[in-house]
């Protein structure tokens, strides 16, 4: 699902490029309008699927739902591509739903601490995968050698951006990062706010040198060794950082 969310985007961004190339003022405005608007359905088709999958490492179904506010009976649906196909035309903000007598049957048969491990998890599913697509953007644009196209560091910054405003955005106690804080504190920690994951989006953006691609002609290297990327991921933990790096033995060999 993350290489599909790559796949679109570098296609996105050749087709900018050709309308660049040969279009209007107002033929590239609006091409970046709705290409923008598609990506973003990559992300958020992304996050959604990101909760229901923990979910499904743990034997529950779940739903795909285009509305947050749907309370029509629970109906197994973890069709991907028709959730993506959905949310392209949607402009209402969407969730992912799981079957509740599953849930409660799951926690009965585990300890508290696995209980609240597995919701952790769960809840935390949707941030992960963004960030995930970060990195393999991240990676592409390092492969490539070369300066990102515009829609390739915008997708990137985008779900960069994710982790920080989680944690900002979030206003009622359903909300996921409230969730996260919720477990961790049932767990008997009480360290983890919500604004630990803005705390660490923002370290981890700044301290990445994808970051700065945009303003070279290629990624950051030093002696053949790639300067490293950051990525926040959300565990069982708590806040976890991810660091990636390579060394590129001679041109076109890494």
């Amino acid at each position: 699902m993350v290489n599909f969310g790559l796949e679109f985007i570098n296609t996105t961004d050749r087709i900018l490029q050709n309308v660049q190339e040969q279009g209007t003022t107002a033929a590239i405005i609006v091409s970046s309008v709705v290409l923008f608007y598609c990506d973003k359905a990559v992300s958020t088709t992304l996050h959604e699927t990101g909760h229901g999958l923990r979910a499904k490492s743990y034997g529950i179904d779940y739903q795909l739902l285009l509305d947050d506010r749907d309370e029509s009976p629970f109906k197994k649906d973890e069709n991907f591509f028709k959730f993506f196909l959905g949310e392209l035309l949607n402009t209402k903000r969407a969730a992912c739903s799981v079957d509740t007598k599953q849930m409660e049957g799951l926690e009965k048969s585990l300890d508290k601490s696995s209980a609240y491990n597995g919701l952790i998890i769960f809840a935390a599913g949707g941030m992960n995968n963004e960030v995930q697509l970060a990195e393999k953007i991240s990676d592409d644009i390092y492969s490539k050698k070369k300066k990102p196209g515009l829609f390739s560091y915008a997708m990137y910054l985008s779900n960069r951006l994710s982790p920080i405003l989680y944690g900002y955005m979030a206003e009622k106690p359903g909300d996921d990062p409230f969730s996260i804080q919720y477990h961790f504190k049932q767990r008997g920690e009480n360290n983890f706010k919500k604004e630990t994951i803005s705390n660490a989006g923002w370290i981890s953006l700044l301290l990445s040198a994808t970051t700065y691609s945009a303003l070279t002609d290629k990624p950051l290297q030093f002696h053949g060794f790639r300067i490293p990327d950051i990525f926040p991921y959300i565990t069982k933990r708590g806040m976890s950082y991810k660091a990636v790096s390579g060394y590129e033995v001679r041109d076109g060999l890494i």
